[in-house]
């Protein structure tokens, strides 16, 4: 303690003094104020807690790797994992052979965790400055997927290399991929499924997506397709036809409907506007062909005209009447026997 009541750190070495009959008489020492080391030392000490507080507090796996595959410090979640999966082949505890465990994986793990550790020598050589790769981790009761990341351990005064090796479990993001995808799956199989042209395209009014109608009538896969704009698949005309109708769709946000003769065919397009995953809004629309249907409806037509023809140009009278008795038709000849102007 200091004349002003200040507490200081001293390293002190003592020399004990004795008389010829062994009796202590004196000490004799010397002392060096080491106040600034020892608080160096608490300070690395609080920082080495915090930080391992800190990686405590990360979900992910996390573990410290020398150049020789020793593993030199954990987070909790890493003990916590090797706790409950002791089998598994990227989980080991403090002064264990990361590589070892790497190269002695079984049959089920064998080919990513040599992956992972080719990945993890390229980070040592410097070929990469990140190594990254998803793998299945299922367990018995669950199925899992990881997201493994090698990076370097930059520090200054290193005289060996070393890195981070951190295992994320990523199960919710996969299963909500995979339910993505089945849901995409059931659409596309659903609209494949029916004769009408199906799409949706981009803000540029690019196709995004086409059915296998749309495939058929272009006369082009998927691939050559998608991408595209109806300037590089249809005729200028038609194309501009079809512009001038999507983009109708995008202005007003609503539903368009229109009738096109396109290659002696009659179509039917009803466009509306999607939202898509980008957040910005796209054209989605179904193309019926309904030539049949309107040659039926001409068909009806000329033939309801042919029958009114003969019915007003007969040499007899023909009417239509009401349950009262009321005209609702008469033609010329009964006009004329009955003698009425003609109708």
């Amino acid at each position: 303690i200091k004349k002003d009541g200040s507490v200081i750190w001293t390293e002190q070495i003592n020399v004990y003094m004795f008389n010829s009959n062994g009796e202590l008489f004196a000490i004799e020492g010397v002392v060096r104020d080491i106040t600034v080391r020892k608080q160096t030392e608490i300070d690395l000490k609080e920082m080495q807690l915090m930080t391992q507080a800190t990686l405590d507090s990360i979900s992910a796996n996390i573990c410290l790797v020398d150049e020789t595959g020793i593993i030199l410090s954990v987070n909790k979640s890493w003990l916590e994992f090797a706790t409950v999966n002791t089998n598994s082949w990227n989980i080991l505890g403090v002064g264990a052979n990361y590589f070892t465990a790497c190269e002695n994986a079984t049959e089920n793990d064998k080919d990513a965790a040599m992956q992972f550790l080719w990945g993890i020598h390229l980070v040592f050589r410097g070929d990469k400055d990140i190594f990254e790769m998803e793998y299945e981790c299922h367990s018995p009761t669950e199925k899992r997927w990881f997201m493994a990341r090698v990076t370097p351990f930059d520090l200054a005064n290193l005289k060996h290399k070393r890195v981070v090796i951190a295992h994320e479990n990523i199960t919710q993001q996969k299963l909500a991929e995979n339910s993505v995808r089945e849901n995409e799956e059931r659409y596309s199989a659903f609209l494949n499924s029916t004769v009408d042209i199906a799409f949706i395209k981009d803000e540029g009014l690019r196709y995004i997506f086409i059915n296998k109608a749309g495939q058929l009538f272009y006369g082009k896969t998927q691939t050559e397709i998608l991408g595209q704009t109806d300037f590089s698949l249809l005729d200028h005309e038609f194309a501009h036809n079809c512009s001038l109708t999507d983009k109708q769709c995008l202005s007003s946000n609503a539903l368009v409907v229109n009738i096109e003769i396109v290659k002696n065919k009659i179509l039917e397009t009803r466009k509306f506007p999607i939202k898509l995953k980008s957040g910005k809004i796209g054209v989605a629309g179904f193309i019926r062909d309904v030539t049949d249907i309107h040659s039926a409806q001409k068909a009806i037509a000329d033939s309801e005209k042919q029958y009114r023809s003969l019915v007003e140009n007969s040499l007899v009278g023909v009417y239509k009447t009401n349950t009262k008795g009321e005209f609702l038709f008469a033609n010329i000849a009964l006009c004329q026997i009955l003698e009425y102007e003609s109708p």
